[in-house]
């Protein structure tokens, strides 16, 4: 996922701003001093992602107070594809769910009712797992570190898509089982060949990766 374009209309105290992500290198900075809006910026991609942030449930609440309507626009590109949100939200006598649209190369393919879905399988991640992996909120910069290592195997998993290399260790064992190199006190090595590259593994190293897997 690549961020391209972030705008914003009367979210918090940016009232009209947008950020051309393509204008910088890989590597930026956001900075600013205090109350600047710095936050109000990961949660307005946060909100667009996921219809919730780090510090609000209801991402509604990103509203200006002193408004009557709020915009996000958000561009980013995955996979070769270019993917665009809409989200907004108005004030009645309360202030309404949020709207939101999924766009992929400029067709509309969710709205409010499945985008949610449709964007975890574009990202491969929820909420829970994005906000440990990819954007860490403010005072837990170290939330992955500190995560459970069942925790931290969910993440990678999804966030690497290690399961097709499961399904070909153990197709690899089925295969080897069934010629019955793997009885007893047999010492056998187990090639295997990943990505067009062949790999030797002993057995008891093997054996160790299927029952893990």
């Amino acid at each position: 996922m690549r961020l391209k374009r972030l705008s914003l209309k009367n979210i918090n105290s940016l009232e009209d701003f947008e950020i051309d992500f393509e204008r910088f290198d890989s590597l930026f900075l956001i900075s600013g001093p205090t109350g600047s809006g710095k936050t109000t910026i990961i949660d307005a991609i946060l909100a667009a992602l996921f219809d919730r942030t780090a510090r609000l449930k209801y991402s509604k609440y990103l509203l200006n107070e002193n408004s009557s309507s709020a915009e996000i626009v958000l561009e980013f590109e995955h996979l070769g594809n270019d993917y665009k949100i809409e989200w907004s939200v108005k004030r009645r006598k309360d202030i309404q769910a949020p709207k939101r649209n999924l766009y992929k190369n400029g067709v509309l393919i969710a709205d409010k009712k499945d985008i949610q879905d449709e964007l975890k399988k574009i990202l491969k991640l929820d909420f829970e797992h994005f906000t440990k992996a990819i954007v860490l909120a403010q005072g837990e910069f170290d939330a992955f570190l500190k995560a459970s290592s069942k925790d931290k195997a969910k993440v990678l998993e999804k966030v690497l898509d290690v399961k097709k290399y499961e399904l070909i260790s153990k197709k690899v064992f089925e295969k080897y089982k069934e010629k019955k190199i793997l009885d007893g006190n047999e010492k056998a090595d187990i090639a295997y060949t990943i990505g067009g590259k062949c790999s030797v593994l002993d057995k008891k190293t093997y054996k160790s990766i299927i029952k893990k897997g």
